[in-house]
């Protein structure tokens, strides 16, 4: 079952607070059945019997016209503030994007989300995240990402050849051991450096 975010500052706006119970109940329905990529494929007469009221379609296509885009002739409503509210900035280095930027891609909506205008600032990815978001990256490469990320403690020196940094490690312990040995016996018998 999916988990969705909810805007709870929406019961403040002045526009919430003009709708009808059922055009609220209706939102709330079409919020939580769309998919991943907020969109909803358009079923009125299931909308209506899960809810438990008659819905009139015209005047929810009309309450709700700045907030969807219609899609395959009205076949489907893309939900303008979706993305926004679940994901905030889309990123494909952040798989749990990846599928919502799938959508968007099929139904030609991904430049859409990641441009338009909304309460009058624009949402700009940085270039390192326009780059991930437009542009796929192979699975190799996003490993490699996350091995150069992981910490490394400074007393090793790391190669990146394949195979050579547990070469080092082991070389390296063998010569702490070499080294502690040699102080052992330094200690034991009370030799001295001239």
């Amino acid at each position: 079952m999916p988990k969705r975010f909810c805007d709870t500052e929406r019961w403040r706006s002045k526009r919430w607070r003009e709708l009808t119970p059922e055009c609220k109940l209706f939102w709330q329905y079409v919020n939580d059945n769309c998919n991943h990529g907020g969109v909803w494929e358009v079923d009125f007469g299931l909308a209506s019997y899960q809810i438990g009221q008659p819905l009139e379609e015209s005047v929810l296509r009309a309450t709700f016209a700045d907030s969807i885009t219609e899609l395959d002739n009205g076949q489907r409503w893309f939900l303008n503030d979706f993305i926004e509210e679940q994901y905030g900035t889309l990123n494909r280095i952040n798989h749990a994007h990846n599928g919502a930027a799938k959508i968007l891609e099929k139904h030609g909506l991904l430049e859409f989300v990641t441009n338009r205008n909304r309460n009058g600032r624009k949402f700009e990815a940085s270039e390192a995240e326009d780059r991930s978001l437009l542009a796929h990256k192979d699975k190799d490469k996003d490993k490699m990402l996350v091995k150069d990320k992981d910490p490394v403690p400074s007393s090793i020196s790391v190669s990146r050849k394949p195979g050579t940094m547990l070469d080092d490690i082991r070389r390296q312990d063998e010569e702490l051991k070499q080294t502690r040995k040699l102080e052992l016996v330094k200690k034991t018998f009370n030799l001295e450096q001239a």
